[in-house]
């Protein structure tokens, strides 16, 4: 059988076993990104095991070739030659979003 990628929806159901398997009556979750979608399918679904959420970059989608190509070629680059300022500008991209900050400033 071949592999198929678990939706969120069973994502999020997972959680319950770990809750279980670890004795946990409740969480603060904290979810980046796709993470944070899974957090959030789970806390709408038990909010009784759910203290708090912390959400950064919450997606619902799938990333596109371009982005999957950035991230690739960044990831290449930080192997190779460490935290260079394309990196860094495509990590802040990637976390905060075009447009809000100026290139090749933290700020």
């Amino acid at each position: 059988k071949i592999f198929e990628y678990p939706t969120m929806d069973e994502l999020a159901a997972q959680l319950n076993f770990v809750l279980s398997h670890f004795g946990l009556r409740s969480v603060i979750g904290l979810g980046v990104g796709a993470g944070g979608n899974v957090l959030a399918r789970f806390a709408l679904g038990h909010p009784d095991k759910v203290e708090a959420l912390c959400l950064i970059n919450v997606v619902s989608t799938q990333a596109g070739w371009i982005e999957w190509g950035y991230q690739k070629l960044n990831a290449r680059y930080l192997k190779s030659k460490g935290m260079t300022q394309g990196v860094l500008d495509y990590l802040m991209w990637h976390h905060f979003g075009k447009g809000r900050l100026k290139k090749g400033t933290m700020t």
